[in-house]
């Protein structure tokens, strides 16, 4: 499933406000002239100026961003690692790239006859999200009793 595709409202000089009213452009500048586009959430519980999403350095690349907020906010519920994904042992954590809303998981499983121990993620796919290994460390020495770590000295 696509990004939706905001619609925006340039209400002054430098500011675009989204057709749905839960987006806010602001352009501004940096040191040396280079232009730089803020991506704002707006919400009942903000101020005027909204809260920080994030930052691009093109117009048609922060309304891609929002786009893509937009998604994600609507699937929220689909962005965590389910409690039932299979492993021998998971603890949940909140993924700290998300800005502390969706869940992650680090989980311990069996690959290919190894014992895993893995970073589990939610990846958007073409058309939802799905679980994507983020990191793996090899515990299967441990497992089975033999050192896997040694140190020359």
């Amino acid at each position: 499933m696509p990004d939706p595709i905001l619609t925006w409202t340039r209400t002054r000089p430098g500011e675009w406000h989204s057709g749905c009213g839960r987006y806010l452009i602001l352009r501004g500048y940096l040191p040396g002239g280079m232009t730089v586009f803020n991506l704002r959430g707006l919400d009942h519980g903000c101020g005027p100026g909204g809260y920080f999403i994030t930052e691009r350095y093109g117009i048609g690349e922060i309304m891609q961003a929002a786009g893509t907020h937009a998604y994600a906010a609507e699937h929220g519920a689909e962005r965590n690692v389910p409690p039932d994904f299979p492993a021998l042992a998971m603890t949940r954590f909140f993924w700290p790239i998300s800005g502390g809303t969706t869940r992650a998981a680090l989980v311990i499983t069996q690959a290919g006859g190894r014992t895993v121990a893995r970073v589990v993620g939610m990846c958007r796919g073409d058309d939802a999200y799905q679980p994507g290994v983020y990191a793996e460390i090899d515990l299967t020495a441990l497992t089975e009793g033999t050192p896997c770590l040694t140190q020359d000295r």
